[in-house]
């Protein structure tokens, strides 16, 4: 039977070998590098609940609620306000009659802005809309 030295079969291995344990830790320290560096990236995230952004409301208190991630200052009209851990935010603001412009600006650490602007009408005459499932009843 003819038979493979021991030498010349290390050297194959080792050659095939070789390769693919250099570009694996590449690929992996790549990945983690990605990780880590997305949220920097990426800059502020600022949402805002509800999400119609133009209302008409017949009460004049409104509460302004969202969340917010990787910011280091945010404000309502120009109020400095504060989120809890989960980065949610809720603040109750005094509408004017007639139409509202709120801005909420979120800022991260390094100067990079995501900015939202609310526009709501405050008519107290206004009839309120339906609840969900009821008609409107007129006269």
């Amino acid at each position: 039977m003819n038979a493979i030295p021991l030498k010349t079969l290390r050297f194959k291995l080792s050659r095939s070998v070789t390769p693919v344990l250099i570009i694996i830790p590449i690929i992996l320290i790549s990945a983690y590098a990605y990780y880590q560096s997305k949220n920097l990236l990426e800059g502020p995230s600022l949402v805002i609940a509800p999400a119609a952004l133009v209302t008409t409301l017949t009460q004049p208190l409104v509460t302004i609620a969202g969340k917010a991630e990787r910011i280091s200052y945010l404000t309502i009209n120009h109020q400095q306000i504060f989120t809890n851990q989960a980065g949610e935010f809720a603040e109750q603001l005094l509408l004017a009659r007639g139409y509202n412009i709120i801005t909420v600006t979120a800022r991260d650490r390094f100067g990079r802005l995501k900015e939202k602007i609310l526009e709501l009408v405050y008519n107290p005459e206004a009839t309120p809309p339906p609840l969900y499932g009821q008609e409107r009843q007129t006269s």
